[in-house]
């Protein structure tokens, strides 16, 4: 299920940690439809990934140091989930906040409109995709040890790749037949870096070619790809 999201501001800038401010703003009005699904789904200590993903839209946006100006005062959201369950209480969740504007801090989010985007459904075994936010290559290895890859370099496309396949096995477990088969040629990339809490991480926007299973495709289309996708990372959009 995807959608898109119209929110107004009531001022021209924003936080240039913009996932936190949309991420903040998607958890309030989950909890304030669904108190019980919000806690299952974002109560302390749940590490269990989320099939979703989002992107923002900033039109003749300027970004500073420290923030974003947004001559428009408008973002368009864009939402995704393989998950028909959470994305029905995001639908509603949306419907019902938009006579409640959320206030961040100082800035005050209004929900104008929600739009249901019709989805392609993928039948070939091989699909270009481009990325709508950034694709972020984490390698975890414990709470001192991060680090963030390019998707060009070799040691990044292998653990991209093998993020990827945990992604997978976690989210869609019927693919562990199918899973070492995938492969991945990337046609272009733009390294970029994106503060998310405090922290500027390395990412990347791309455009790159997966062969798989239309079921896997289908899958990655709706519910992003990478790490920190559930926070706005990993977007993706056929070509």
């Amino acid at each position: 299920m995807r959608f898109k999201i119209s929110i107004d501001l009531n001022t021209t800038n924003i936080p240039i940690d913009k996932n936190r401010m949309i991420l903040s703003f998607l958890k309030h009005y989950l909890e304030r439809r669904n108190k019980e699904f919000y806690e299952k789904m974002y109560k302390k200590g749940n590490v269990d990934r989320k099939k979703s993903t989002f992107s923002l839209y900033l039109k003749n946006a300027k970004f500073e140091n420290d923030f974003i100006n947004i001559p428009d005062k408008t973002i368009i959201l864009y939402f995704s989930t393989s998950d028909m369950i959470f994305g029905i209480e995001f639908y509603n969740a949306m419907m019902e906040g938009k006579s409640h504007p959320y206030l961040y801090k100082n800035i005050e989010l209004t929900i104008k409109q929600i739009q249901m985007i019709k989805e392609r459904n993928i039948i070939d075994n091989e699909v270009v995709f481009k990325t709508m936010s950034p694709l972020v290559i984490r390698d975890h290895k414990d709470n001192s040890n991060t680090w963030y890859y390019d998707i060009c370099d070799q040691k990044g496309k292998e653990i991209f790749i093998r993020n990827l396949k945990n992604q997978l096995l976690e989210e869609l477990p019927e693919s562990k037949y199918d899973v070492d088969n995938i492969d991945v040629r990337i046609i272009s990339n733009k390294k970029t870096v994106i503060k998310y809490y405090d922290i500027w991480i390395q990412s990347n926007l791309c455009i790159f070619d997966i062969k798989t299973e239309p079921y896997i495709l289908n899958h990655l289309h709706k519910s992003g790809i990478g790490s920190l996708k559930s926070a706005g990372f990993g977007m993706l959009n056929l070509m």
